[in-house]
């Protein structure tokens, strides 16, 4: 939550110019709490308590009628973490060390894409939310729909596809913010 409130007031460029000390002040705050985030994100990962699939390079997609839909696949929700994880880090990294270094126009753009990483996290909870309004529209339709789409899963077929939404959330999340972060790299100062 304080990195939530914390970041976009380091975008206000009127804060900013205002109160330079609150900006420095709000900074370490939000800083601080990003780095909290990397530590207890992968010591999910070390200690395994990611909602995942077991095989970490199992690959998901999206089937209709037991056939798949290009080019909708991803990976499981820890792989995506792995890779995640270490851009969070670099740009917070590279946030903090133009800030020190007072490169001012390095360290907009690299808070910019660090900002940019963080809201992955918000737009996976997004998406987890569009993906379970979506299963609740589907669980309305008529049986004999229903099992045309997804044939009579099982329980355990039920948690797999649970699993398999759950990592696409974050996929996607990646896609959306890569995107988002590069539009961003390429505009001038």
């Amino acid at each position: 939550m304080v990195w939530c409130i914390a970041i976009p007031l380091q975008h206000v460029d009127s804060l900013r110019k205002r109160s330079l000390t609150l900006h420095r002040l709000n900074g370490y705050t939000a800083l601080t709490a990003s780095f909290i985030q990397t530590v207890s994100g992968v010591s999910f990962l070390i200690y395994g308590y990611t909602y995942s699939h077991k095989n970490l390079l199992h690959i998901h997609y999206l089937s209709i009628g037991g056939k798949w839909i290009p080019p909708f696949f991803w990976p499981t929700f820890e792989a995506g973490l792995w890779a995640y994880a270490p851009v969070f880090l670099f740009t917070l990294v590279r946030t903090v060390q133009t800030a020190r270094a007072k490169n001012l126009a390095q360290h907009r753009k690299w808070a910019v894409l660090h900002t940019i990483a963080g809201y992955v996290i918000a737009i996976n909870r997004l998406n987890v939310t569009l993906l379970v309004a979506w299963g609740d529209l589907l669980a309305l339709l008529p049986a004999s729909v229903k099992t045309r789409l997804v044939g009579s899963p099982s329980f355990t077929d039920v948690v797999d596809m649970e699993i398999s939404g759950f990592a696409a959330a974050a996929a996607y999340a990646y896609v959306i913010s890569g995107v988002w972060a590069v539009s961003q790299a390429r505009k001038g100062p």
